[in-house]
């Protein structure tokens, strides 16, 4: 009877342990079945896309007899971009008498209201006059009484039973106490079925903790985006400036990227200095303005001997010449205004009104000389007054004249077969802000760099927009047209993914894919591609690294 008693004890023992286990795993299995509620679908949508412009529309649900209003977003058929200030007349040839209101309330966002006399589906015809030219465009569908589908997910909770040291410890506890009841009774016939049940104790924990880590692995696997697709809101797109190209097949380019410095032209900067040392008498400019060739920019008042006399007087009698020879000049074409070309007449006023400013700066006779602007351009900063002391020889003015600066590159000896004087270039910044075409090459390499023995050759750069600065690190490309032909893309538009060069591909109004393509040798501006793109796609040219960003993160 002892026997029994003690086999029934270590049972009732065991399974009292093991049963928080089976419990634990089954009730994670069963949180993992139950359905999570419905979440409705957000809007209905309806595209269009012309050679010219795309129309997409989306909407809630609308009701018939009253007024319902829906959103239109209008962009350029090829870049993406909004089309803004567009004149749009809507009408539905499934309810002629209705009519619809147009007003704009954001970039390439359009706000549309009318009241549908009754359920159904219908087709909107929309008269666009924008910047691209007149277009005509017929769009299906708008749904009115229809309710929004719900998408019913289930969520697979993840399971809440033991890990495998956790189950393991139980296991071993539950066998000790076991062995420790069984020595203290001194029972060693039960020794046989003691170790079975520490064997069963131990089996059964690592079983369920197993179980639990397979399930968890499976859903780590499935955490990584499964399909190519990417869906981008038609308002984000305009956020983050999302520009299309239409890529086909055309003649290739070959050519080189070279990085450079813009310095200034041989007469694009200029230093104004005092002769000699002395006091400023008078100060005519500011810092920025734009000073013409001859202006007089301030005069000093000099430590005067007999040398300083003379050279004094003979600025002061270049001046008076100056000033007599441009009024002669400007009354004469003044006499034949009739007949004399505009152009002449207002340069000859202004060059007029510089030689007036010169002369009445000596107008008050004395011993000051002026100090002249060499150039014409833009006035640097400087730290003057009146009245200030200044010395021989020391710089007081800048001026740069940035209409025409030059361009310093590095070349390698592989590379330089693309340099000559009859080839195409042009330049661009390096954050791709601006780029000017107008470059010519103006010296082959004259000397090599020791540091890393590339060849220093100049560009002359003609920018009248003044948009390029000295000291600026630029790009210079250097174009050569090919015989072969091909897809290319620009540079912009590949990123990488896995380590991988992919592109993306616009399928539809807020649709996108990932093509993982081959790539060739880099060109001037363009990267041919070889494979993972055909004729007439539309590949993301602008803001491709956000797009890969959000297709990572979704």
């Amino acid at each position: 009877m002892r026997w029994l008693f003690t086999s029934t004890l270590i049972a009732v023992t065991t399974l009292l342990l093991l049963l928080p286990l089976h419990l634990i795993a089954h009730e994670g299995h069963n949180d993992a079945k139950k359905p999570t509620a419905s979440t409705p679908t957000a809007y209905f949508s309806a595209e269009t896309r012309s050679d010219k412009y795309e129309v997409l529309v989306k909407h809630g649900e609308l009701k018939s007899g009253v007024e319902a209003s829906f959103i239109l977003f209008l962009s350029d058929a090829e870049t993406n971009l909004p089309v803004d200030s567009a004149t749009l007349t809507i009408t539905s040839p499934d309810a002629a008498a209705m009519t619809f209101s147009v007003h704009q309330r954001g970039a390439g966002e359009y706000e549309v209201a009318g009241t549908f006399p009754k359920d159904g589906d219908y087709g909107l015809t929309i008269a666009i006059d924008a910047k691209a030219g007149p277009d005509l465009v017929l769009l299906q569908s708008v749904q009115v009484g229809k309710e929004l589908p719900h998408a019913h997910a289930e969520e697979a909770s993840g399971s809440t039973g033991l890990s495998t040291p956790w189950a393991i410890a139980i296991g071993v506890l539950g066998g000790a106490l076991l062995m420790l009841l069984i020595a203290r009774r001194g029972m060693r016939k039960t020794t046989a079925r003691a170790t079975m049940l520490l064997f069963v104790g131990l089996l059964i924990p690592m079983r369920i903790a197993f179980a639990h880590e397979g399930h968890d692995q499976v859903k780590k696997k499935g955490s990584a985006p499964a399909s190519t697709q990417l869906t981008v809101l038609k308002e984000t797109q305009f956020l983050f400036g999302v520009e299309t190209r239409t890529v086909h097949v055309g003649p290739m380019e070959h050519g080189l990227r070279m990085f450079g410095t813009v310095i200034p032209s041989s007469s694009g900067r200029a230093e104004v200095r005092a002769s000699q040392p002395g006091r400023i008498a008078s100060l005519g400019v500011h810092v920025g303005d734009l000073v013409r060739k001859g202006q007089v920019l301030a005069s000093i008042d000099p430590s005067t001997d007999a040398g300083n006399t003379l050279d004094l007087q003979a600025q002061r009698n270049a001046v008076e010449a100056e000033y007599a020879a441009a009024k002669a000049d400007y009354d004469r074409l003044k006499s034949i205004s009739d007949i004399a070309a505009k152009k002449d007449l207002t340069e000859a006023e202004a060059r007029l009104r510089t030689a007036e400013k010169n002369k009445q700066l000596f107008a008050g006779g004395g011993t000051s000389f002026p100090l002249i602007s060499p150039i014409e351009g833009v006035l640097g900063a400087f730290t003057l007054s009146v009245g200030s002391m200044v010395q021989a020889d020391t710089p007081l003015f800048t001026i740069t004249d940035l209409r025409t600066v030059y361009v310093e590159a590095q070349v390698f000896d592989r590379d330089a077969d693309f340099v000559t004087a009859d080839g195409s270039y042009s330049v661009e910044c390096t954050t791709d802000e601006h780029r000017c075409g107008n470059v010519r090459l103006l010296s082959l390499a004259q000397e090599i760099d020791p540091t890393n023995q590339s060849q220093r050759v100049l560009f002359e750069l003609q920018d009248p927009d003044n948009g390029f600065k000295i000291g600026e690190f630029v790009t210079v490309v250097a174009n050569t047209p090919s015989e072969e032909r091909g897809l290319a893309v620009p540079a912009s538009a590949i990123v990488e993914l896995e380590g991988r060069p992919v592109v993306f591909i616009k399928d539809a109004a807020e649709q996108y894919s990932i093509s993982y393509v081959k790539v060739g040798m880099e060109g001037a501006r363009n990267v041919p591609i070889l494979l993972g793109v055909e004729d007439g796609e539309r590949v993301v040219v602008n803001a491709a690294y956000e797009l890969k960003m959000m297709y990572l993160n979704q």
